[in-house]
């Protein structure tokens, strides 16, 4: 006959969770998962700590490139001295922001040419009180693009505009079609520029036998 000691050892010995060793591993794995779990709740709190994220920064939206209306050939200066190239390159700037119809067609100009030209006292440039004038002169190509160009039949002609100063600074053409493409809408052609008394152009007209 068994005694109670012997019984209790046989039945540790048959029930697995009664067995020492059996017992120390399920407390082993039950304080692991124990542990995954405190470090998962305390995971956020962590990140808290650690100071918050940098905000996103919105990138600046790419900048718009605005369509350059000169596209084309430049204009070249006709000068005879570094004084007067100044001076011309000042009226072609001028020029250029004053015909706001032919520079926005600027890309159908074939060449471009500015140059200084005397003004005889014979010349109605005269009657404007102009001894000098920056002359611009811009030849459009034979078969322009522009819908405006194709409808004023300007293909392959040379527009001519003379800018002076004197009493009546301004601008001038003589063709109706180089007026229109210049907003020139006076009916002698000519235009007021006050910015042109600025170029230093003489306002004198000359005579066959000098200056006047």
């Amino acid at each position: 006959m068994r005694s109670r000691a012997d019984a209790d050892a046989h039945a540790s010995a048959h029930d697995p969770g009664a067995h020492p060793l059996r017992r120390s591993r399920s407390r082993s794995h039950w304080t692991t998962a124990a542990r995954t779990l405190a470090l998962l709740l305390a995971g956020p709190a962590l990140a808290g700590c650690e100071g918050k994220p940098a905000p996103a920064t919105t990138p600046p939206p790419p900048a718009v490139a605005r369509p350059d209306t000169r596209a084309g050939v430049e204009v070249r200066v006709e000068a005879s001295s570094p004084a007067e190239r100044k001076r011309l390159q000042e009226a072609a700037s001028l020029f250029q922001s004053t015909c706001s119809p032919l520079i926005a067609a600027w890309s159908d100009v074939d060449s471009a040419t500015v140059r200084q030209v005397r003004v005889w006292e014979s010349s109605p440039w005269a009657k404007l009180g102009w001894g000098e004038v920056a002359q611009v002169q811009v030849k459009v190509k034979r078969q322009p693009l522009d819908a405006r160009l194709r409808s004023l039949q300007v293909g392959g002609v040379t527009l001519y505009y003379a800018i002076g100063g004197g009493r009546r600074p301004g601008i001038e053409a003589a063709l109706p079609p180089a007026r229109r493409l210049c907003d020139i809408t006076e009916k002698d052609g000519w235009r007021s520029l006050p910015a042109a008394a600025g170029l230093g152009l003489s306002d004198k007209p000359s005579t066959f036998g000098g200056t006047k």
